[in-house]
């Protein structure tokens, strides 16, 4: 999907594994796209081997529902980052990469079970596990990926003399409008506005909420 496409889609939000419920009770995607969601970002991957055992059938209800879908991969600095690529490829081709339509994001962020995993490897080598991981998964999709990330946090660990601008932000910024400065990017394509948010049909746990700029 191109970025002038997404541009259209308004207001949409991200889930994973953790937003069903203790029971196994699947997302309601009818009655969220009934309250007016657009997009949905699903977690398909985190590191090199864990695979979201809600993937494919979050995919499968999402798509169903009229969604416009993307899947997205927790890039770990401490595992190879090509295998980590090869391994959401492995993902997303199991459910059919042409059923992704808005493509795919890698997440670059500080692991909450690790957060100072990124500060214990270069900056230098910071920057090529990003490209490392990005270069096999835009191989296989249509469109650049999306990049995740706070941007005071991207600013801070990977800065803005690297040129990673040609992919489109997906920024976090909750309590107010992303601030690019430092960073790469002129502007952001999706804002994660919320990380606490309710979604009808995603009864689960707090919801992030997205919305296209």
């Amino acid at each position: 999907m191109t970025l002038e496409q997404i541009k259209t889609l308004g207001g949409g939000f991200d889930v994973s594994h953790h937003n069903v419920d203790d029971r196994g009770t699947p997302i309601d995607w009818q009655a969220a796209k009934t309250a007016g969601y657009q997009f949905v970002l699903i977690k398909a991957s985190d590191g090199a081997s864990f695979a979201d055992p809600r993937f494919a059938e979050n995919v499968a209800g999402a798509r169903a529902a009229g969604f416009a879908v993307g899947a997205y991969h927790f890039l770990r600095p401490g595992k190879d980052a090509a295998a980590q690529a090869t391994h959401f490829l492995a993902q997303v081709t199991a459910v059919g990469i042409q059923n992704l339509d808005l493509g795919a994001a890698v997440d670059v962020e500080g692991p909450d079970d690790d957060p100072g995993a990124w500060t214990r490897i270069s900056r230098q080598t910071r920057l090529l596990k990003v490209q490392h991981c990005l270069t096999p998964v835009e191989a296989a999709f249509p469109d650049p990926a999306l990049i995740y990330c706070i941007p005071q946090w991207w600013a801070h660990n990977l800065g803005s003399d690297t040129d990673f601008s040609a992919h489109p932000h997906w920024a976090a910024s909750p309590s107010s409008i992303p601030d690019l400065r430092g960073t790469t990017w002129a502007a952001w394509t999706l804002w994660q506005f919320k990380f606490t948010g309710t979604v009808p049909g995603v009864g689960f746990k707090s919801v992030d909420l997205d919305r296209t700029a």
